[in-house]
C-alpha cells in the first residue's frame, strides 16, 4: 500500500484483505479515518498486500519469503500496479492544481467500482 501527504491531500490506497501484513483496524482504514480533509481513499479488492510491489529477481530468496508471507489475492499483480500506478498520478495532479482530487478521478473510480476492482471514498469536509 502507499500512502502520500501533503499540506493539501492525503491519499490512502490499500488492499482488501486483512492479514498479519494488514491486520484489521491497524491498517490503511484506521489511517484514512483520521485523515484531515481534503483526503482520498482507493480500496483495491481481491489483491494482497504485497502485490504493490514490483516482481522481485529469482535470486531473491528474501523477497520470495516476504510475498508468501502476506495473503495474495486473485487480481493479477499487473492491474494493481496499474490501478495504483494511475491513482498517484491522480492524486498528484490534484495536490500540485491544489483541486478537487474527484476532478481527475470522477469516472475511472466508478469505473473500477463498476467493474468491482476498487472502492473510492473522499473526505472533503
Amino acid at each position: 500500500a502507499t500512502q502520500c501527504n501533503t499540506l493539501q491531500h492525503t491519499a490512502t490506497i490499500w488492499q482488501y484483505h486483512s492479514s498479519s501484513c494488514a491486520p484489521l483496524h491497524r491498517n490503511y482504514q484506521a489511517f484514512f479515518d483520521v485523515s484531515p480533509p481534503p483526503s482520498w481513499e482507493l480500496e483495491l479488492l481481491k489483491v494482497g498486500h504485497m502485490q504493490f510491489l514490483d516482481d522481485a529477481p529469482t535470486f531473491c530468496v528474501p523477497c520470495a519469503l516476504l510475498r508468501q508471507l502476506c495473503v495474495e489475492g486473485s487480481g493479477p499483480d499487473a492491474e494493481v500496479r496499474r490501478i495504483s500506478q494511475t491513482a498517484m498520478i491522480a492524486w498528484l495532479f490534484g495536490s500540485w492544481a491544489h483541486s478537487d482530487i474527484s476532478f481527475y478521478t470522477g469516472s475511472w473510480a466508478e469505473a473500477m467500482s463498476q467493474q468491482h476492482l476498487a472502492l473510492s471514498r473522499l473526505h472533503l469536509s
